[in-house]
């Protein structure tokens, strides 16, 4: 049974639940060739307080049209309708009215009202102003899901049976594309999005879900009046399902395929900005839009109007480091709300011959999860393989080899979700709206030891320190000391991920601000949970990396004012150049950086160099050297040149760490510095990369 009630317009007085879909139908008093592309209605409601919100009507086939509006105010409400064809007397001109009830169910995007952007510009809220925990589920094929059958024992409905289950779990989103939206003539596909798509939105709105909806993927190769039509589409869909909780994702992978932004750039980019503007021109609702997704590279959306938070894609390597993933969006100036949206699918490639040494296991989506909550975003999106491609069949029918063969009704019961379920326990549990992300180089943690960058804890923190949170990944235990707490008692906890139990550490008394933390119970991820006992009021938050240190940071860092050059560049990957070692980006896991040409290998006799050059003595103390990780530099050193002499700054054998720091005992005065690397890794011993090069005078 769907959602909403039909109602005619001629029917005064019929009720209607606050924040409830209700759908209005019309009869063109007469037929029209082109519909779709010739006739425009739009229905304007005036409600309590002289509220108005204007809905485009929807065509919905031969002569039907239909508008789907959702009371915001409880009271009465009356609408009249304007066709773009003033003498369609069916669709011009039509009054009517309804009177809204307050909701008296349980579902919280009802009772609370649908999405909108946070006051302070950090998450989104339900319209009363309460915070709403993003925690989604990916069927981007949901179209081929099946809504009266499965092939699952005990199942009657593929569709409902995994939508029940997740609504059980704690979801709160389902992300979606919709590729059947057009026919082949260039026309809506009305009888697909009758049958198939209608039905399950409105299941989705009745169990209380916010549907994230892409218009599936856009052609790379996309031409001007295309991006018009998408437009257009895009009004439609608007049309058709704003009425319901929603998020408009504009297309999938729109921001984060490389080979899209260096072809047909500008056709493609603005095409998906009239997008944004189409939904954002006829949502009387404004319900919030991105655009999925932002990699860690820049995109041509921000700071204009239609885009209201950011959508990341850390995709399906396992591990990113967090510092120049995340910490980089905020080092850009960007200030939208975020939120993971594709990472880490659990299981996938799973029977994949390609990848099968490559599975994404479910520690390794777990992990991704907790990084990326502890890195400020304000939900999470999960995904298992065979759900979100809808694989019917087990094992090979239906299923694309490259991800694997998992069937749905696998993937519907990985261990995953269930963790999904923690989590989002977890943060509500530690208020997450108010915790600030507290990367490293905020002096808030430091471990014994030499970890590696992807080991380093992710560290989260509210203003006043009364709630501290550090998530540990899976690796060696370690111990270390935590700074910048209040002096007073805490409450300190082991909080395992895998079951969201919790065990005590004891009560804590910082010394000066500083604890010394124990050693994770064991080499699995844990959160270290501390809650002050009598927690200290608002404070004046401690300023974070990328408003302070991390820009003083970058100020200081000598290597970005310096002219770079290299022995030779590996040139049949583009994303490799010398200047890429000294942008400022620190990002030991991706591929954007320096590496020496392969067919003139690196050796001990005849290393790979990079060398910088300021043309003007500068004094130095420090050199920060971040080499790819899984493809550490083993032997290099490190030079510096004074007179035309090449001196040892640091020399190094044996290396397998992908930061490393080199300090001298006092500065040096030098004119040039080099990197010399003699050997790569052992799977690559000719080959050198550098990710960045940073060199400070203190």
């Amino acid at each position: 049974m769907l959602l909403f009630s039909i109602l005619q317009a001629s029917a005064a007085g019929s009720a209607v639940e606050q924040w409830r879909a209700v759908e209005i139908p019309f009869v063109s008093a007469r037929p029209h060739t082109n519909p779709f592309d010739d006739v425009d209605v739009l229905v304007t409601f005036t409600g309590p307080d002289q509220t108005v919100l204007s809905r485009p009507a929807f065509w919905d086939g031969t002569n039907s049209w239909k508008v789907r509006f959702a009371p915001t105010k409880a009271g009465a409400w009356a609408y009249v309708t304007a066709c773009s064809d003033a003498s369609d007397t069916g669709l011009h001109g039509q009054k009517g009215c309804m009177t809204c009830v307050p909701y008296t169910g349980a579902l919280e995007i009802y009772r609370r009202g649908f999405l909108c952007v946070s006051a302070n510009q950090r998450s989104l809220a339900y319209r009363d102003g309460t915070p709403f925990f993003w925690l989604a589920d990916t069927h981007w094929l949901w179209e081929a899901e099946r809504l009266d059958q499965a092939n699952k024992p005990g199942w009657t409905s593929q569709f409902k049976g995994m939508v029940d289950k997740r609504a059980s779990q704690g979801f709160s989103v389902y992300q979606v594309e919709l590729f059947g939206r057009w026919k082949k003539n260039g026309q809506p596909n009305i009888e697909h999005f009758q049958k198939n798509v209608d039905p399950k939105w409105a299941y989705l709105a009745d169990k209380g879900f916010v549907v994230a909806a892409t218009l599936g993927i856009l052609d790379k190769k996309v031409t001007k009046e295309q991006g018009l039509r998408e437009a257009k589409m895009a009004r439609y869909v608007s049309a058709r399902y704003g009425a319901y909780p929603s998020t408009w994702l504009m297309y999938q992978e729109c921001t984060a395929n490389v080979d899209i932004l260096n072809t047909n750039r500008d056709i493609y980019m603005n095409a998906v900005r009239g997008v944004g503007r189409a939904y954002k021109a006829s949502d009387a609702y404004q319900h919030p839009r991105t655009a999925h997704s932002d990699a860690s590279i820049d995109t041509s959306y921000r700071g204009e109007d239609w885009l209201d938070y950011t959508m990341f894609q850390g995709g399906h390597g396992k591990t990113i480091d967090r510092s120049s993933y995340y910490d980089y969006y905020f080092d850009t100036n960007a200030t939208l709300p975020m939120v993971e949206g594709e990472a880490n699918y659990e299981h996938l490639f799973e029977g994949s011959k390609a990848n099968g040494a490559y599975l994404i296991a479910t520690d390794d989506a777990r992990e991704k999860a907790y990084q990326a909550m502890q890195s400020g975003c304000f939900g999470y999106t999960y995904a298992a393989n065979g759900v979100w491609q809808a694989i019917w069949e087990d094992e090979k029918k239906g299923a694309d080899p490259t991800y694997g063969t998992t069937p749905w009704f696998t993937g519907i019961d990985l261990p995953g979700a269930d963790q999904m379920t923690h989590l989002a326990r977890y943060y509500a549990a530690l208020g997450w709206q108010d915790l600030l992300p507290r990367p490293e180089c905020d002096g808030f943690i430091r471990c014994d030891g030499n970890l590696k960058s992807r080991e380093n804890p992710a560290l989260t923190a509210d203003a006043a320190v009364n709630r501290v949170s550090v998530y540990f990944y899976r690796g060696e235990p370690h111990s270390g000391t935590l700074f910048n707490l209040q002096n007073a008692p805490y409450a300190a906890r082991w909080f395992d991920p895998r079951n969201g139990r919790y065990s005590a550490v004891g009560d804590i008394l910082p010394d000066k601000g500083m604890w010394r933390f124990p050693a994770k119970p064991d080499r699995q991820d844990w959160l270290l949970v501390l809650t002050a006992k009598q927690p200290a009021p608002a404070a004046v938050p401690i300023t974070l990396k990328w408003d302070s240190e991390r820009d003083s940071k970058r100020a200081r860092n000598l290597a970005l004012k310096a002219k770079v050059s290299a022995s030779s560049t590996d040139v049949a990957n583009k994303c490799y150049a010398p200047e890429k070692a000294v942008d400022g980006r620190v990002d030991v896991l991706n591929w954007s950086h320096w590496s020496n040409d392969g067919a003139k290998p690196a050796s001990a006799a005849k290393p790979a160099w990079l060398l910088l050059e300021w043309g003007a003595p500068v004094k130095i103390k420090r050199i920060s050297l971040y080499t790819k990780a899984e493809y550490e530099t083993s032997d290099y050193a490190v030079e510096w040149r004074e007179n035309g002499k090449w001196n040892v700054f640091a020399e190094v054998t044996g290396n397998t760490s992908d930061q490393r720091e080199h300090i001298a005992e006092s500065p040096v005065t030098a004119d040039a510095v080099r990197f010399l690397g003699k050997k790569g890794p052992a799977r690559q011993a000719g080959t050198v990369r550098v990710v960045e090069l940073e060199v400070f005078s203190e």
